[in-house]
């Protein structure tokens, strides 16, 4: 949706890939303006508030909802927390009569709001309360490349400050910032009331086995609103990432009709792009390592995709790995990133260690890649420090 707002793409109607013919066809009944407001799953039924309907099997995709930080005036006129396409389209239309924004949350939607801001020309703050932008993708010396990028393009951004209020300025505890209109954009959390409320387990989202099943007979859920396990930790987590509702649901699907297929632990791979330069990550950060009592040993290298002689572009590539020399994350800065991305979360998976990676054979013609890999230089440089 921020690609929307930048331009980047041509309209809202470009991003519904699925209309009512395509249900009409994959003979889908299709039930839209009607609300559930339970479900009695000793007798299989799902109630409206008008009537109830009888299931066989049950999926749960209730999704998430925008988390709204306590903060006095959030609920002015001129203050939009996005989170769907009705949000995008009320700040699409307040971006027409605009000149200053601000924007509360460096996250991936955050900072994605405040490049489609810049881009057309909207003089813009983003206001956040941890230490970087990113903090869930990056560590602080990859997120130090990206702020001075966005800063380079016109964006301000201020980190370690905390909003207080929102009156005819911004008020944070460092400083008052000047709007049109504020984009808070603060993560999301899992919509779990429904389930909860029918004895469906829950914590952070809802708990499904590595089928997609609930503690319920025949109800299953998949997306935004269920909990995961971490590939490195084992432990549970939330990946509101479209990638991991595909698969889910892919699972969850084979399952109900008559399949053997089983959900496997994440890395929540992500990526993006502002104003030219892709941001990607897998796996672990350092601090997130840290955190679960991991000694890590990391790797950093800055290259290029190719070599200077055909226009080669900068990378900067991170391997974070134990203390052994597994590789539990990575981090990439450049151009030309989701195949890497890709390819370091396969090693991940498959466990390999940055000896092995450092001597893995790969293609080469100056066109399209570097003689010295980044990513095998950067596994290079780990492997040094094992010794």
């Amino acid at each position: 949706m921020p690609f929307v707002l930048s331009g980047d793409v041509k309209n809202f109607e470009a991003l519904q890939t699925l209309n009512e013919k395509f249900y009409e066809k994959m003979k889908i009944n299709l039930i839209l303006d009607k609300k559930v407001i339970g479900i009695d799953p000793e007798n299989k039924k799902i109630i409206f508030d008008d009537n109830e309907m009888s299931y066989d099997k049950l999926i749960l995709a209730t999704g998430s909802y925008a988390f709204v930080p306590p903060i006095k005036g959030v609920d002015s006129e001129n203050v939009i927390v996005f989170k769907d396409i009705d949000d995008a389209k009320k700040i699409y239309e307040k971006m027409k009569k605009i000149k200053k924004a601000a924007v509360i949350g460096a996250g991936l939607i955050g900072l994605e709001t405040a490049y489609a801001f810049a881009k057309n020309n909207i003089k813009v703050t983003v206001v956040e309360m941890l230490d970087r932008v990113l903090p869930v993708m990056l560590d602080k010396d990859m997120a130090e490349i990206v702020k001075k990028h966005l800063e380079d393009k016109g964006i301000e951004i201020y980190l370690n400050e905390k909003v207080l209020g929102i009156g005819e300025k911004v008020r944070t505890d460092k400083r008052e910032i000047e709007y049109d209109l504020v984009v808070i954009s603060s993560g999301v959390r899992a919509n779990i009331d429904l389930a909860r409320k029918a004895g469906i387990e829950t914590e952070f989202g809802i708990k499904v086995n590595k089928k997609m099943e609930t503690n319920i007979k025949d109800v299953y859920a998949c997306g935004d609103c269920v909990e995961c396990i971490d590939f490195i930790t084992g432990k549970l987590i939330m990946s509101q990432l479209a990638t991991t509702a595909v698969r889910q649901a892919k699972v969850l699907a084979e399952n109900i009709t008559g399949g053997d297929a089983n959900f496997a632990p994440v890395l929540n791979t992500s990526i993006t792009e502002l104003f030219g330069l892709e941001i990607g990550t897998t796996g672990l950060t350092v601090a997130r390592a840290e955190n679960e009592g991991i000694k890590v040993i990391t790797g950093k290298y800055r290259g290029k995709t190719r070599p200077e002689y055909m226009e080669g572009e900068d990378i900067v590539v991170k391997i974070v790995a134990d203390e052994k020399g597994k590789i539990i994350g990575s981090q990439m800065i450049g151009k030309s990133l989701v195949g890497r991305i890709d390819a370091m979360c396969l090693a991940i998976l498959n466990k390999m260690n940055v000896k092995d990676l450092a001597n893995i054979e790969y293609c080469y013609a100056p066109p399209v890649s570097q003689e010295f890999e980044p990513m095998y230089v950067a596994c290079e440089f780990v492997v040094k420090k094992l010794r």
